[in-house]
């Protein structure tokens, strides 16, 4: 991976642009992407990435962090009574990384509510053999569906999954899974998550069942996702 074009990739998915996959290469989303950004702050198009592009965006995505979008004390025990208090430093890091502000904020903090039971489970119940020789998930080797299980608060699952963010966060999630587990990576996993996925641009555009398929592969669970986002949603506009 080009490091400086994955960087770029990275942050026009924050700001809610779809680059295309982010694999560092510069191609025709990515150039898309950039446009669009350009577009909508009037900033003059560029057929490449220039460091004006890179100092823009860096400036786009400072006024962004300046928003609103650290969560109180008082909105953390009420949204996950259950959770242990020093979760909230590190779910702080992971909006303000993800700029995640808004109804942003809200969508994200209900997928990982359901996810997680509240915060509860940073570590899926159940053995993870039900995921042996899947496949679609880069479970191939045995013993691969209970190695990488469901961790964190978005309940990241497959030796792929664990391969991939553990790349783009330079972590060893493929040979230390249980790394995944512990509260300050589940978050930085969880944002990354959200930011490979470009769901801060499926936030922007109100759909909620998009973001519900994109991390679940489905729809399981989305009455309880649906009420628990109205629930925050109460929470945080009062």
């Amino acid at each position: 991976m080009e490091k400086h074009v994955l960087e770029l990739q990275i942050n026009l998915s924050r700001l809610g642009f779809q680059p295309g996959p982010l694999d560092g290469y510069w191609g025709s989303k990515t150039q898309s992407a950039l446009h669009r950004f350009q577009s909508e702050y009037h900033h003059p198009k560029s057929d490449g990435h220039t460091v004006d592009d890179y100092q823009r965006i860096e400036a786009a995505l400072a006024d962004s962090r300046d928003r609103v979008i650290a969560l109180t004390g008082r909105d953390f025990e009420r949204i996950f009574p259950n959770a242990p208090d020093s979760y909230l430093e590190h779910l702080n890091e992971a909006l303000n990384e993800g700029c995640l502000y808004g109804d942003r904020k809200a969508m994200f903090l209900a997928q990982l509510s359901h996810e997680s039971a509240g915060l509860k489970h940073f570590e899926e119940i159940a053995s993870g053999a039900a995921y042996e020789g899947r496949r679609d998930l880069g479970n191939t080797e045995p013993g691969d569906g209970k190695r990488y299980k469901g961790r964190g608060p978005i309940q990241l699952t497959g030796r792929h999954n664990y391969r991939r963010y553990g790349t783009l966060l330079s972590l060893p999630l493929e040979a230390i899974p249980t790394v995944a587990a512990q509260p300050q990576v589940g978050f930085r996993v969880a944002v990354m998550y959200w930011t490979d996925k470009a769901l801060n641009s499926w936030a922007d555009a109100g759909d909620y069942r998009r973001i519900t398929k994109l991390i679940n592969g489905g729809y399981n669970g989305l009455e309880d996702r649906n009420r628990r986002l109205k629930r925050i949603r109460n929470i945080l506009g009062e």
